[in-house]
This record gives structure tokens, sequence and C-alpha cells, in this order.
């Protein structure tokens, strides 16, 4: 019974870990929700892998646990990509903003929520799903004198943008085909720096491949923009998403990590990041929080300070060639060798680890890196499933088939061609014979079939075996039997 539940399990968590590997073959948007909980999902698989250690300790079990402490190293490796240096940090903040989807269906809470956006001191404030507050548009508007969207009534009140200073320009957009008026560009500018707001919300990935033309469509705008960009919205996915990282490393967008977890609202600390606050040099940020209550919608709110350092580089994506490549064939600028020789290479002493990058031409370290994890994740699978017709219940029974016999070997019919491990046995099983051979003592759990298909064996004590193993022993008859067996009538 052990044995049974051993290998259940495994198949289960073998299945499990094969689905979320498969974001390095492919980004198939029926996964892509997924691929956001890659770290979450390997916590979880390093877990049952233990469980699994603890009915029966075998190889297949520790392969499947390092397979999900794989899945856990390289997940915290590219959520660490996007983390932006420390500059700025001593300064007073620019401009603070807040970004938050109230849910489209928070009624009852819509007072809260005002009374909490009023007292948020933020400059700029990004409202989501903002029907809720259309009867208290004119408490807000006296706080917040300039506001894009929620000019024609809660029917067309969805992005709500708020701001205590006047626009310099101001755009609202649709992003793909789906869904309209959910992209806002502005400027605003604060003590003599201009600097461009945009409010993005997109689909959850799992609605076909809608999130990813959206995505398209903001990486064009936001490959238009120069100067100092702020990018904050409800993404539905988190950073380490295939789409959303490429869409990252083209735009050259950096955020402070880890991230305040912002969904499931149950989970606490413990959720994923899928609402986001995003800069582009030389504007950086200086703190990012969640806000301390929800206030009834499924989402968290989030806090930003930002600071401007003239002394960064100012980098402007815009080529849209992104926007035509693959999803598991997106390539990195020189931000990804930054990357992999400031947090990566300390971690290569001893083990050669700026090979990969080498490799890769410098240029393309975070993706061998993926690639050389996908590698020992398959090997690793493969070599579960060896593992498991070598070891499991099924290769107990296959193992019987393949039982050297020295330079004798039983072979059970047609439908049974492999070799069972005999050896050469007296009539009493012991193996002490002289002289002619009377007969082989073959490990055979489930037929009594003679080579030439004479139900005839007969059963003879049994060797010592493993423990584990619930053997029968029987002597087949010489080939000179077996001749005068299938010449005789039956």
């Amino acid at each position: 019974m052990r044995d049974i539940i051993y290998w259940i399990l495994c198949a289960f968590l073998t299945v499990a870990i094969a689905i979320v590997s498969l974001r390095y073959v492919t980004n198939f948007w029926l996964l892509s929700f997924v691929y956001s909980f890659q770290v979450h999902l390997g916590v979880v698989f390093v877990a049952a892998s233990l469980i699994i250690l603890a009915i029966k300790r075998q190889i297949y079990g520790f392969i499947l646990l390092l397979a999900p402490l794989l899945l856990i190293a390289h997940g915290v490796i590219m959520l660490r990509e996007f983390s932006q240096d420390d500059r700025g940090t001593d300064r007073p903040p620019l401009f603070r903003l807040m970004s938050f989807n109230i849910a489209i269906d928070n009624w009852k809470n819509s007072t809260e929520i005002t009374d909490m956006v009023i007292a948020s001191n933020a400059d700029v404030v990004n409202l989501l799903e903002a029907k809720p507050l259309t009867f208290h548009l004119q408490q807000l508007f006296k706080a917040y004198p300039y506001h894009i969207g929620c000019d024609t009534g809660k029917d067309t009140c969805d992005t709500l943008v708020l701001s205590k200073r006047p626009f310099v320009s101001r755009q609202v957009a649709s992003m793909g085909s789906l869904r309209k008026n959910r992209l806002v560009v502005a400027s605003v500018d604060f003590g003599g720096e201009t600097i461009n707001l945009v409010s993005a919300h997109l689909t959850k990935p799992y609605f076909d491949d809608f999130q990813m033309a959206e995505l398209e469509d903001l990486g064009k705008a936001l490959g238009s923009i120069d100067g100092p960009l702020v990018l904050s919205g409800d993404f539905n996915s988190s950073a380490i998403a295939p789409s959303i990282q490429a869409f990252l490393r083209e735009q050259k967008l950096k955020t402070i990590t880890p991230e305040p977890a912002t969904w499931p609202i149950g989970a606490g600390a413990l959720g994923i990041a899928i609402d986001h606050i995003f800069a582009r040099a030389p504007l950086h940020l200086i703190s990012l929080k969640r806000l301390d209550d929800n206030l009834g919608s499924n989402h968290s709110g989030l806090i930003a300070d930002f600071v401007l350092d003239r002394d960064g580089e100012t980098s402007p994506a815009n080529d849209f060639s992104w926007a035509r490549k693959s999803c598991r064939g997106y390539r990195s600028e020189s931000g990804s060798a930054a990357f992999f020789v400031d947090h990566l290479k300390p971690l290569a002493v001893g083990l050669h680890v700026d090979a990969i990058g080498f490799l890769a031409g410098e240029q393309d370290a975070h993706l061998a890196i993926g690639y050389l994890v996908a590698i020992l994740i398959a090997v690793a699978i493969f070599v579960a499933v060896l593992a498991f017709f070598q070891f499991g219940r099924t290769g107990q029974v296959l193992a019987n088939f393949r039982l050297a016999c020295g330079s004798h070997a039983c072979r059970f019919g047609k439908r049974h061609s492999r070799h069972h491990n005999c050896k050469k046995s007296g009539e009493d099983g012991q193996g002490t014979h002289q002289g002619d051979i009377s007969g082989h003592v073959c490990r055979y759990i489930h037929s009594t079939r003679t080579p030439r298909g004479n139900s005839t064996a007969r059963m003879v004590a049994p060797e010592k075996a493993r423990p584990s193993l619930r053997l029968r022993f029987y002597v087949l008859p010489n080939s000179s039997t077996i001749r005068m067996m299938s010449s005789s009538p039956r």
C-alpha cells in the first residue's frame, strides 16, 4: 500500500511540475496566470516532495525535490532582474502617487474609499474601476481640482486619475479590443520637471491572448514617450509572467523588490503582486508600500514616493520590435548583462556561472539561465520517469523480466520475450547440481508458463530475497524435456 500511495503522489507531482515548467517552452495564454505563481507553487511542490520522501525514500522523490528548488531559485532571480538601485533614497520625495483598484461593485465602501484617498496626501491618485465613487466625485474634485475620467456619468467611469497640479498634457486611449479607455497618458509639472504618468488596466491573462495585444499597444505608447516616466495600474499578472517580463525589459522599467503583494486579499503578504508601480530613469522609487486596508476591494492599493536623479540615464524605448517577437524569444539589452554581473556573479565563485553569460553573448544572461533551468528540469523529469519504471511497483514487475542468469536465460512465450533473472538450479532449487542442467530458478510473479507455452513448471523452495519483494520461484524443465513435451499430444 505504501508503494501505491508513493507512486500515485509522484505521478501527480510530476504532472504539476511539468505544467509550471512549460513557461520555458511556450507562453500559452491559458497557463499565463499559473506562471505568476512560480515561486509559490515551487514552495508547495517542495512540501509535497518532502511528504513523498517521508512515505518512502527513493531517488525519484529526491529528483522531485530538486526540480521545484530550481523553479524557486529562478523565480527569485527573475524578480531581482527588475529591482532598481538605491540611488536617491536619501533625498526628499519629488511627489507621491497612489494606485488602487477599488472593485467595480464595491459600492458600500465608497465613502470610506473617498476619505482614504483625500487623507493619503498623494499628489496623484490612479483609481481603477472607479464606478462606485460616482456619487463622491465632487468631494474628490475639491481636494484634487484636476482629473481625467468620469466626466459623463457612472456608465463611463472606469479609470479616474486625480492630481493636485495641472496636467501639461492628457490623453485617454484603448488597449486591445476587449475593453475601452483603460489607458491614460498624462504629464504633470513637479518643481519645473515634467513627469510622464501612465495608467493602465490590463485584461486577465487567461482571457485568450487579449493581454498580449494590450501589452503591444501599451508598449507603443510608452515607446513614444521621452523623459522620466511612471507606469501604474492593475496588470493582473506578476512581474515574472513571461509576457510582463518581456515588456519590462524592452521598456527598461524598474521597481522596488520584493513588491508588496496585492492579491489575493486573503493571502496577505503571502500573495502575489499583480498591481504594480514602475519607473523609468531618471525617475526612481524611494518607497513602495501597500495600503493598510483594502476597504472591500479584491485588490490591495499601493502608494509610492519618487525622486528625480538627473545623473541617471534616461532610457526611452523607441523601437517596437518587442511586439513582433515570440514570447519565448525575447532578447534582452545591455541591462540584462548588467543585472547578471551585479547580482549573479558573486554567486559564481567556484561555480563559473558567468560562463552562462559568455555563451549567451553577454546580452542574454537571463535568457540563458532560463533555458538552463528548463534543461535541468527536463532532465530531472526524464530521469524521474526512468526511475519510476526502475524502482516503482510497475518497475518491480518489469525488473523481473530483466533478471540475468549467466549464460542461460528464461524466455516466456512471444508475449514476454524479455529475460528473467535465473540461475542454474537442481531439483531442490538450491543451485548445487552437477552436470546436466535440470532447470532454472526464475523470478516470475504472474505466470507459470514454460518457454514453449506448457504450464508444467513446478514451484520450489524460495531463496532469500529482499523483504520488500514477494517472489515465487519456479523450476522450468531443460531443453530436452521441452522437446519431449512439445512432441507429446495435448
